[in-house]
């Protein structure tokens, strides 16, 4: 019967298309059981960990549209995305909270994160394991919320390769876009080899809003039509309007370039040695209000300052990372890694004001403000041994060595180095139920140390039915940025670390790492044409650090402290069924209640709720549709303003002209039907079409 309904389809999409090629099988494309590495690190299938695991495969990434890792998790179910791009949250706890990793190695960046979802092209990679919850046995301070693995291509017999561009506008040829992407792989069984390059380019789209100037008068703040007084006042009442038009940017102007590749080598049997090196180069500039400028005067022996001034933020990237890895059998039972990477990331962030003459300046140049020139460094040794003595078996011993270096002019350290040692077992008690425990010990050469426990297990009563449960520590160590950081942001504040005394901070915090505790259960199952997944977590994390502001005006500064005690629950789920082996549904919900148990308040940045039903149908091998809807529910962006709900929707299509399949042509359209976004978030920059074309030879 389902062979006759997919004959049925398929005779009747050809009529459509004109051309005649049989349906695919997408049941075997959603249903199909994929491996996974970054749970246990140890290739496990998703559906047998005791973690949940999203996946997201070559083939969905593709049919997303997607250029950048941003693009991909802003489309991928259970996984929000803020409308300006700088954040992802995986179950409540945000972008600062996740190790970001390609090809098991960590990324060096921004501490914050806030570029890394741009900085991935789509086309580099080949999957994304999502672990959500704490992670820290396996992966150390910073993975309370979860660990984002990028795996890129790997290099394969033969050779094959693909180039893509692509490139989109809103409707009002805002905010525009292009994109292009190449990978080659090659090789034969004993040496083989991957590249990959990709340039993304991407204009500002920004909205017209008002700067109301103030300037500091005897600590009062005034427009500069009311300033009284000689000169320099006098100057700057001449010289300003008190309002002045400004494009503000809500996604920046982007240039991002990025190459790529490896090399692996058989050594001797059971022996292989891989290169690895991947280097990109960006721009970025971005048009804002900033809270507080210093104006080329001074009153007093202290400089003027002025008040929501338009400013301009350049910022000149750069990162390399090199890494070399070492796999071999030691005995019939015992395999060993030995991983070494490098990575160096230079900054190099300016601020300007197209005001610079009328607040005294000679010249645009001669206004900057809050340089940030900052080089930073780590070098990672890592060393793990994987025991098999039965099928019923995989221990793993693991130690590590991570030095990170840092030379800014918002701080300047000595080295700071991370070691750690870890051990995990993986056992399969009987035929339907594995257990996975494991410690971890980490020593921060700051003088904190921790011990971080994991245990989880899954019990298979059949393959419809399956109970997962876990329970994972994690922590987080107080990061150099919140320690020693001593530097003006681009709005013009303040930003001193716990232990800088300077100004009107006159006494120094201590800060102690975060920990964390989470407890998660929950079910999950596939039949021939359906899968589903079903479960709930509570998470607590204690001696949260959080920026807070002290005081007012221009006096007030940004720090960092110990302030709350957290907790974040939810639940989550999953279905997914196929169709006539042509449609592929699937639906997901997450609900979420985090708050700050100190005062009860809701956690910032954290929506209630992420929906999202999405249905892919293939009538034939060469044509390919998606629709997808997402729905972002309320979250509060500050401790008084709520934001809106709202709902994406996108539709794309490909489809393959040639009969060798080696042409793909694809097509879309991002949020359907204009759906605004809360203005406290961002903006959205309406209906986003975009269209391309892929070669693979």
């Amino acid at each position: 019967m389902m062979k006759k309904y997919k004959l049925y389809y398929g005779i009747a999409a050809s009529l459509l298309f004109g051309v005649s090629v049989s349906a695919s099988d997408i049941s075997e494309t959603h249903l199909k059981t994929i491996t996974v590495t970054a749970a246990t690190k140890s290739d496990k299938f998703s559906d047998e960990t005791p973690v949940s695991v999203i996946v997201i495969t070559d083939k969905e990434i593709k049919d997303s549209g997607a250029d950048t890792l941003r693009e991909v998790l802003d489309k991928t179910t259970g996984i929000y995305v803020s409308p300006t791009g700088g954040n992802a949250v995986i179950r409540g706890f945000a972008h600062t909270d996740i190790v970001y990793m390609i090809d098991g190695r960590r990324i060096k960046g921004e501490f914050s994160n806030s570029y890394e979802l741009e900085r991935i092209p789509a086309g580099m990679i080949d999957k994304i394991e999502i672990v959500k919850g704490a992670s820290s046995v396996l992966y150390g301070s910073d993975a309370l919320g979860g660990v984002i693995n990028i795996i890129t291509k790997r290099p394969k017999a033969g050779v094959e390769g693909s180039i893509e561009v692509s490139g989109g506008a809103n409707s009002e040829g805002k905010g525009g876009k292009s994109s292009f992407d190449m990978f080659v792989l090659g090789g034969n069984e004993k040496t083989a080899f991957s590249f990959y390059a990709n340039a993304f380019n991407r204009s500002a789209y920004s909205e017209k809003e008002s700067a109301n100037i103030k300037i500091m008068q005897s600590g009062i703040q005034k427009s500069p039509s009311a300033l009284t007084g000689g000169a320099p006042f006098s100057t700057l009442k001449a010289n300003l309007v008190d309002s002045y038009g400004v494009d503000v940017g809500y996604r920046d102007k982007a240039d991002v370039y990025t190459l790529g590749g490896s090399i692996r080598q058989a050594l001797w049997d059971g022996g292989i040695l891989r290169l690895e090196v991947n280097y990109m180069k960006e721009n970025r500039q971005n048009n804002y209000i900033s809270a507080n400028y210093p104006t080329a005067y001074t009153s007093g022996g202290n400089k003027i300052m002025s008040i929501n001034v338009p400013a301009r933020q350049e910022d000149d990237n750069e990162r390399m990372d090199v890494a070399a890895v070492l796999e071999s059998k030691l005995a019939d039972k015992l395999n060993f890694k030995y991983q070494i990477d490098y990575a160096k990331y230079e900054k190099d962030r300016n601020i300007y004001t197209p005001l610079y003459s009328q607040l005294g300046y000679s010249s645009e140049k001669a206004s900057l403000n809050s340089p940030n020139r900052s080089t930073m460094e780590h070098l990672n040794n890592e060393l793990m041994f994987t025991y098999r003595p039965s099928p019923e078996h995989t221990a793993i011993l693991g130690a590590e060595h991570r030095a990170n270096s840092t030379k800014s002019t918002a701080y300047n350290k000595d080295d700071r180095t991370y070691e750690s040692v870890y051990a995990q077992h993986d056992w399969r008690i009987t035929d339907k139920l594995n257990a996975v425990y494991g410690a971890r010990y980490d020593s921060d050469s700051i003088g904190e140390s921790k011990v971080s426990l994991q245990v989880g297990a899954l019990y298979k009563m059949s393959d419809a039915l399956k109970f997962r449960t876990n329970y994972a520590q994690g922590f987080k160590s107080p990061d150099d940025r919140n320690l020693y950081v001593n530097q003006t942001n681009p709005q013009g504040i303040a930003m001193l670390g716990s232990e800088v005394i300077k100004g009107t901070k006159t006494t120094a915090e201590t800060l102690v790492p975060e920990k964390s505790e989470t407890i998660e259960a929950g079910i999950l199952g596939k039949g021939a044409f359906w899968k589903y997944e079903l479960g709930g977590f509570l998470t607590n994390v204690k001696d949260r650090i959080e920026q807070v502001t002290v005081g007012s005006g221009p006096t007030r500064y940004n720090t960092f402290k110990n302030i709350s005690k957290s907790e974040v629950r939810g639940v989550e789920g999953s279905f997914g069924i196929a169709f006539f082996d042509i449609v592929w549904s699937e639906l997901s919900y997450t609900a979420l209640d985090a708050k700050n148990k100190t005062d009860d308040s809701k956690l910032i940045g954290i929506p209630n709720s992420i929906g999202g039903v999405s249905i892919s149908y293939e009538p034939l091998s060469a044509v390919s549709l998606k629709a997808s809807v997402k729905r972002i529910g309320e979250q509060y962006v500050d401790s008084a303003t709520k934001a809106n709900a709202y709902t994406i929707c996108s539709i794309n299509a490909a489809y393959k002209p040639t009969s060798n399949g080696k042409l793909e042509l694809f097509a879309g359209v991002d949020n359907l039907f204009d759906a605004k976004v809360d203005k406290a978030l961002g903006s959205d920059p309406g209906v986003y079409f975009y269209g391309g074309a892929r070669y693979k030879f």
